[in-house]
């Protein structure tokens, strides 16, 4: 039996693919790194879902590959983003982004 965690978070949908910036320690981050297969679909603020999750593939970026999808989320969200990275900074928080490409 395998068991399905929902865990809603806000994206970036840049040309093909997802963006999804994340604390680098969370479980997705754990998950991904052993297996790279994931579902997506739209939800609520609660998990509750949307419409039918699709199947994809996530990477984590490395470093010198995130400045694109930065810049594309700061041209998103403005000053907002700009607060959740101040967060970032004064709490120490390493984060990490996700690419996700749909199968």
């Amino acid at each position: 039996m395998a068991l399905r965690w929902r865990h809603p978070f806000g994206l970036l949908k840049e040309d093909d693919k997802l963006y999804v910036m994340t604390a680098a320690n969370t479980g997705k981050v754990r998950r991904i790194h052993h297996n790279a297969q994931v579902e997506v679909a739209p939800c609520k603020l609660n998990g509750d879902l949307l419409g039918p999750p699709l199947e994809a593939m996530a990477v984590i970026l490395p470093d010198d590959q995130t400045a694109r999808a930065n810049r594309a989320l700061i041209r998103k969200y403005g000053w907002q983003k700009r607060i959740y990275d101040l967060g970032y900074i004064l709490r120490a928080r390493k984060r990490t982004w996700l690419e996700i490409t749909p199968m």
